[in-house]
Parts: C-alpha cells; sequence; structure tokens
C-alpha cells in the first residue's frame, strides 16, 4: 500500500479524513505519503480532539507566516517568535479559522497584554493566505469582520459555530456576508434569546445542519431558570423555512437544564416539521406525552430518516417516527418512559422494525419481554434485518425467578437465527446466563465472525458475565472459562447458580491490588481477578478452607497464566514485531521511557486512556478495549464496563 500512487492515495485518506490517528499516523510512513495527507489534514487543523495547549508546533507555523519586520518588532515586546523555516506551505491549504482555538495557541508564546498584538497579525495574514474560508468558529475574543477580507473570504462560507452570548450586531453583519451556510452550530449560555442568532439563520439559502447544545453560565451549582426568558421559541421558528433543505437536526439539552414549568412545546413543533430529516439527535427530557403532540406526530412520515438518538421518549413515540422510515440505518435510544402499555408498546416496537427497517445496522430494544409473541417477532425482526450489526438490549422483562430461562431463550434464538453480519450484542443488567448455556451458546456459534458481548454495568449490580471471565477465540476454538461450580466442587462446597448470582453482585475484580513499586504483567494477570478471586472465595466458604482454596488459587493462576502465554500473549508479541518493524522502532528507543518515546514518534502513536493515568501510572502497555487481543487475534472478550488490556512487548505501546 505505500507505493500507491498520490491520486489514489488521496482518495483513500479523504474516506478517513474523520479519523485524525489514521492521518497523523501516516505522516510517518514516508515522503509521498507525508505529501498527501497534509493539505487534508490543514484543511481545517483545528477540529481534531488534541490539547492545543501544548501545540507548540502549531504556534511555530502560524509565526513563521510574519515577515520579518513583524518578528523583529515581536521579538523586542519579548513575544517568542521561532526563525525556521517550513517542510509545506501549510496555510495555502487552509480553508478554516477558529478563533477560540487561535486564541489558545497566540497566548503560548506572548503575555496577554501582547496577545491581541499578535493576533492582529496572524488573522491578517489567514485572512490573505486562506484562498477561501469554509470553516469558521467564532466563539473566542476577536472580530474578525473587522477585517477588510473579511466580506470576500466569507462569502463561500458552509460551516459556523458560535454562541449566543455574542452581541447580535454582530450576527447581523455576519448574515449580510453569509448567506449559503450549510452547517450551523449553536452553543447557547444564553438565558434569554439572541435576535441575532435568529435573523443568521432566517437569511441562509440552503441549511442542511443544525445543531443546538445548552451550556448555560453556572454559578454555585445553580442555574438562574427564575430568569429564563426563552431561548428556543424565535430561533426554532425561524428553522421553519429550511425544513425542506435540513437533513441534520440536533438539539442537546441535558436532564440537568430541565424545568417543570417552562414551555418546551417549541421542540415538539420543530420535530413535526422536519419530514425531510436524515439524522435526528435529541438529547432532551422534553419529548412529554401530549395527546395532540401525539395525534400529529403519528401523521408524519419520515421517509429519508437513516439515523435516529434519543436519550428520552416513550415507546410508542418512537413507533411513530419510524412506521415509514425504510431507510432507517441506525436507532440509538438511551432512556424510555415506563408506562403501563409497556409491553403492547415493545411488541409493536419490534414488529415495526421487522416489517419497515429491513437496512437496520444498529438497533436499540428499549424493553424485551419474555412472552412467547415478543419472541416470535424478535425472530422475524432477525430474519429480515440481515444488515443488523449491533444489537442493545436495554431493559428485560420477565416472571420472578425466569431469569436464567429468558436468556437461555434469548441465545438459542441469536445463535438460530441471527445473520453472519452481527457483531456487536449489548446485555442490559436484568439479562443472566448459566455458564452452561454460555458454553453451548460458543460452541454453536464456532465457525461464524466474532461476535463482542458488552455488559451494562454502570452501577456494579450485575453479576459478572460467565463468572468473571470469558475468552473465546472462534477460529481456534480454545476458550479461558472459569467456571465457579467447579471450583467450589474442589474444595467440598455444594453451591447453586442462584447463590452465586446473588452473592456475586458485590465483587467487582476489575480493581486490583498493586505494589507502589511496579505492576507488571504478571502482577496484571494476578491482580486483576485471582487475587480477588481468592478472597471473594474465602469469604464465600469459610476460613477453614483457606488452605484448598489457596491451592486450586495456585492452579488456576498457572493455567490462566499458560494459556494467556500461549493464545495470547505470544501471537501479540509477534504481530508487535512486525509493527515494530514497520515503524522503525529500535532496541535504544524500546529503553526509552513512554513520555520520551512520544515526542520522538508522534504522540498519536500512544495515548494511554484518562482513567488509567493515574491508577496505572507505571505500567507500561496498558491500553483499552484490545484485551486478549481481539482486534488483532480474533478473538471474542466477554467483560463488563470497565476493561483492561495488554498491548505490549517488553517494548513500547502502540495505537494500531
Amino acid at each position: 500500500m505505500s507505493k500507491l500512487n498520490k491520486d489514489i492515495l488521496f482518495l483513500i485518506f479523504e474516506e478517513l479524513q474523520d479519523d485524525p490517528k489514521f492521518l497523523f499516523s501516516c505522516l510517518m510512513v514516508n515522503r509521498v505519503w507525508c505529501e498527501t495527507v497534509i493539505p487534508i489534514l490543514w484543511r481545517n487543523p483545528w477540529r481534531y480532539s488534541i490539547n492545543y495547549y501544548n501545540k507548540n508546533s502549531l504556534y511555530y507555523i502560524l509565526t513563521s507566516y510574519l515577515s520579518n519586520d513583524i518578528k523583529e518588532f515581536f521579538t523586542k515586546k519579548k513575544i517568542n517568535i521561532p526563525g525556521q523555516s517550513l517542510a509545506f506551505d501549510y496555510l495555502s491549504f487552509c480553508r478554516s479559522i477558529n478563533i477560540e482555538i487561535i486564541d489558545v495557541i497566540t497566548s503560548i508564546g506572548s503575555l496577554e497584554y501582547n496577545q491581541f498584538l499578535l493576533q492582529e497579525e496572524i488573522y491578517s495574514f489567514l485572512m490573505n493566505k486562506c484562498p477561501e474560508i469554509k470553516y469558521l468558529n467564532i466563539c473566542g475574543t476577536y472580530d474578525i469582520l473587522q477585517l477588510p477580507e473579511a466580506k470576500f473570504r466569507l462569502e463561500s462560507l458552509c460551516e459556523l459555530t458560535c454562541h449566543t452570548l455574542i452581541n447580535p450586531k454582530y450576527f447581523y453583519r455576519l448574515a449580510h456576508i453569509c448567506q449559503q451556510i450549510q452547517r450551523i452550530i449553536i452553543i447557547n449560555k444564553n438565558l434569554k434569546a439572541n435576535p441575532g442568532t435568529t435573523r443568521l439563520i432566517e437569511f441562509q439559502k440552503n441549511l442542511k445542519y443544525f445543531e443546538w447544545v445548552d451550556e448555560f453560565e453556572v454559578e454555585n451549582d445553580m442555574y438562574y431558570w427564575e430568569m429564563l426568558e426563552d431561548p428556543y421559541t424565535e430561533i426554532f421558528n425561524a428553522l421553519k423555512k429550511h425544513v425542506n433543505t435540513l437533513n441534520h437536526f440536533q438539539f442537546d439539552n441535558s436532564l440537568d437544564n430541565y424545568h417543570d414549568d417552562g414551555d418546551y412545546t417549541f421542540l415538539q413543533d420543530a420535530l413535526l416539521g422536519l419530514h425531510n430529516i436524515k439524522i435526528l439527535k435529541i438529547s432532551s427530557p422534553l419529548l412529554s406525552n401530549n395527546d395532540d403532540f401525539n395525534k400529529k406526530l403519528e401523521m408524519v412520515a419520515y421517509r429519508n430518516l437513516e439515523f435516529i438518538e434519543i436519550d428520552f421518549i416513550y415507546i410508542y413515540q418512537v413507533n411513530y417516527i419510524i412506521k415509514n422510515s425504510l431507510f432507517l440505518r441506525e436507532l440509538r435510544i438511551n432512556h424510555f418512559h415506563w408506562n403501563d402499555n409497556i409491553i403492547d408498546g415493545s411488541l409493536n416496537f419490534i414488529h415495526t422494525i421487522s416489517e419497515n427497517c429491513f437496512l437496520i445496522e444498529y438497533l436499540t430494544i428499549p424493553v424485551f419481554p419474555l412472552f412467547e409473541n415478543h419472541l416470535t417477532e424478535f425472530e422475524k425482526l432477525l430474519k429480515k434485518c440481515q444488515n443488523l450489526r449491533s444489537l442493545y438490549f436495554q431493559e428485560a422483562y420477565y416472571e420472578e425467578q425466569r431469569e436464567l430461562e429468558f436468556g437461555d431463550y434469548l441465545l438459542n434464538i441469536l445463535v438460530k437465527e441471527a445473520s453472519t453480519n452481527l457483531r456487536e450484542i449489548g446485555i442490559s443488567n436484568d439479562i443472566r446466563f448459566s455458564l452452561i448455556d454460555l458454553e453451548v451458546f460458543f460452541e454453536k456459534w464456532k465457525g461464524r465472525p466474532a461476535v463482542s458481548i458488552y455488559v451494562d454495568d454502570l452501577n456494579l449490580s450485575l453479576p459478572k458475565l460467565g463468572y468473571l471471565l470469558i475468552s473465546y477465540n472462534l477460529s481456534s476454538g480454545v476458550y479461558l472459562l472459569l467456571d465457579f461450580r467447579i471450583v467450589f466442587e474442589e474444595i467440598g462446597v455444594k453451591i447453586t447458580d442462584t447463590q452465586i448470582l446473588t452473592n456475586i453482585n458485590e465483587f467487582d475484580i476489575f480493581f486490583p491490588r498493586y505494589r507502589d513499586s511496579k505492576f507488571n504483567f504478571v502482577d496484571l494477570i494476578k491482580g486483576i481477578f485471582l487475587m480477588q478471586l481468592y478472597e471473594f472465595i474465602i469469604n464465600l466458604t469459610g476460613a477453614d478452607l483457606k488452605e484448598k482454596v489457596t491451592n486450586l488459587a495456585t492452579k488456576l493462576l498457572q493455567y490462566v497464566m499458560d494459556e494467556t502465554k500461549a493464545h495470547i500473549w505470544l501471537p501479540r508479541c509477534e504481530k508487535l514485531k512486525t509493527i515494530e518493524k514497520n515503524y522503525g522502532i529500535t532496541k535504544e528507543d524500546k529503553k526509552k521511557v513512554d513520555i520520551e518515546f512520544c515526542k520522538e514518534k508522534q504522540e498519536e502513536l500512544l495515548q494511554r486512556p484518562n482513567n488509567l493515568r493515574a491508577r496505572y501510572k507505571d505500567l507500561e502497555g496498558v491500553k483499552e478495549y484490545i484485551l486478549f487481543g481481539k482486534e488483532i487475534l480474533g478473538f471474542t472478550s466477554l467483560l463488563c464496563y470497565f476493561t483492561l488490556t495488554l498491548v505490549a512487548t517488553v517494548g513500547k505501546v502502540l495505537c494500531v
């Protein structure tokens, strides 16, 4: 692939332009790749989720465009201006200005009172150097419209990000310059309407994307609801003019912002008019159970809808929305309202999907009762929806003491009817399986593409799936299975599945004890589950059996380490040897600490997850979501919410 010509590479990189880690890694392959990817990265260089305060390189690039006279002037002002030349004319590729981020970057080398002078020069040459501005973020402090080139450069603007604390007059000026904006993202920090944003919406001629995010100013963790003057209705009424062109609608109003006395009919009215919408995202508790609204919603046909993500909604309202959505591919329902008709509503929901949404790829089933009619409809859904890749069950409903029976039915249906495209299954915290049923499921699944099962364990109220750990390699048939029944039988303790499911609720294997000096690979295996497994069994069986438990724990430790070494660790090492060779990582590189290695090899190659930085700061080789080499080796890992990952040889960690 490294020998592909530039035109082909450019087409490939264009398709992957939303994957910054991939694009950054391409810079290091060879010069052709670097020359091809630079124009894509610099089209909108401020869009990536990185810490711009630490991006000295961007500061050096921007200030290198200053004239020699200006550089000398700023040097006298004690503003740090580097003097090196650039390998590329980066700004010739740039089509974006983000005032918020550029403000951050200009603060790197200058004191606050000199920063404005530097901003003046940088924005001036940005306006002259960039052929046209397609993307603009005005959430910063600088008034870019005062520049004489602004009118000409901003006429072709297609994306704008702003907030509602900006003076309305600024929006009036912008509305007269920019009338072809296709994407508008508004960060609402104002408890009253900003007429300027409304005017800006009204002036647009081809608006396709609208996003509204509430981020009210907070003091002492209290919102001033008594000052609320409805910042919504006026601007959402202005959206009605664009119902024929608007295909993306996104509204984010968190539950914390919900106010019982507020009038939120603006959202319902907006939803009823969006008949051409393709992507609908609503993070809000404001879709209430209103009879008049429900009747109108039932009459609307969303024929072009492809993606839905809604936080709070009644199931029957979802049915109204999707009943004509033949092109629907993703349906994500994060929370639903429970009412007396939930059983019938869930049956209608499954039926509506199976009869109308044949192209569905990602599906959330809000509630799934264990009744014959529901199981029959679910079988039909699996047969008809052959594109289904991800399936998530939020809640289950069954008679008391039938939870394992429910799990058995569900696994049997999935094995029998699910298409080979299914890759992910999400399990709620009230769906449980016995070990025997899981073993049978995996044996029957063997020979099909790998499937990942995720467990919703946010409240730590769920027994650990498969009694702590199941890892299955679908290609070789090798699996690790800790069966608690066998464990207890060996030490002379009789215990039932139900007892285990009851007692294990308070057990958490994913927070190990570790030494302050070092936390190595052996500690990872031993400390993650076996040490706590030992303590758990002791507490459950009593101290009289301590010696037997110790012997058994030792055997389990040896077994797991042998299996891990043979089927996980050694293949992983071989894979990383190839990666090291491709990236030119030497033995000397491996001797360096991570932070030094990051600086030399581009920090995008190694980014520890935030939730691991403190606890595992001395552990090299920890990364999320590749436990037992799932992506590399084809393993399917059944784990709970918190996941640790092994990705290292004796040397470095790579993001692959």
